[in-house]
């Protein structure tokens, strides 16, 4: 029964006012985390293709369709000013909407949602 508490304690974090955040590695281990209500999905990156699109910035790493939605994925590492590592490397997405628009980030792994 203690399982299915904190399972509601986590999804029901908003009606109380608590703020959760996602955890991650970027691609050279530094940890960020960003605001889990931002958070639309974590999608795993070798389940989707990413097409290269012609871009003046190293930041954007392409375009993928998740959730039936072309996404602009990012390198957040180049984003950070931070060298990134080869696209494969990269383990996950975290899908995201800013002010209804949205945004992938490529990240290297997560740690935890605290």
């Amino acid at each position: 029964m203690s399982g299915i508490n904190s399972v509601e304690q986590m999804t029901q974090g908003h009606l109380r006012n608590v703020q959760q955040l996602a955890v991650f590695y970027t691609g050279r281990n530094n940890i960020y985390a960003i605001n889990i209500a931002k958070v639309k999905a974590f999608v795993i990156t070798e389940e989707v293709t990413i097409n290269d699109t012609p871009s003046d910035t190293d930041v954007v790493a392409g375009i993928a369709t998740i959730r039936g939605e072309p996404v602009t994925l990012v390198k957040l590492d180049a984003w950070l000013g931070n060298k990134c590592l080869e696209l494969e490397e990269y383990k996950l997405i975290i899908y995201c909407e800013f002010n209804h628009k949205k945004i992938g980030f490529l990240i290297k792994d997560m740690l935890d949602i605290v």
